[in-house]
């Protein structure tokens, strides 16, 4: 890792969960500290603002960023890439991330077909590239409070290498955090 600090800036409340349970223990075996900002909620010129500060960083050498964004109707990462581009004129599309489709998918993802079933999950996902909102809030079992506990349960039984093989985006994501010390 070419820095000792990765800023991941992240859409809501879902992404900073599964970021901060995922990425954790990857930043303390890397000796990386990691900060998550959400920017959806806030205003364009506050983003744009926040991620100039972190390209002068990353300019100097101090840190790295990553804007993580779901795909969400686009037809491809690149579309939703040139929509980013647009919208936050400071990022870069090699420090943009796209979760396939959202990260719901990903939540999913890491799930073997033993531990969907312990859950009470109705319907085993071998992939989980097409997985949107509509789908995990409807396999989503009875028996959780909140669709926040159910999302805390799956990250206590997650399984990184069987995400990888289940979700094309997070096996890329892995990928270049394992191997491309320029990227993070």
């Amino acid at each position: 890792m070419s820095n000792n600090k990765l800023f991941v800036l992240v859409e809501g409340n879902d992404d900073e969960r599964f970021f901060e349970s995922i990425l954790k223990p990857f930043s303390v075996h890397n000796s990386c500290h990691i900060q998550i900002w959400q920017y959806s909620q806030k205003k364009k010129s506050k983003v744009n603002q926040y991620l100039e500060s972190l390209k002068r960083l990353q300019a100097d050498g101090l840190a790295n960023y990553l804007l993580v964004a779901d795909l969400d109707s686009h037809p491809c990462a690149t579309e939703k890439k040139g929509a980013l581009s647009n919208k936050f004129k400071h990022v870069t599309k090699d420090r943009m991330l796209i979760v396939c489709a959202m990260i719901e998918a990903w939540y999913l993802a890491g799930l073997n077909e033993e531990k969907s079933n312990y859950l009470g999950i109705s319907q085993y996902f071998a992939t989980t590239d097409h997985v949107t909102k509509q789908i995990f809030d409807n396999i989503m079992p009875c028996g959780f409070e909140s669709r926040i506990d159910f999302m805390k349960e799956i990250l206590k039984s997650y399984e990184c290498e069987t995400a990888r093989s289940k979700n094309v985006s997070f096996d890329y994501f892995m990928r270049k955090l394992e191997t491309d010390p320029n990227w993070v």
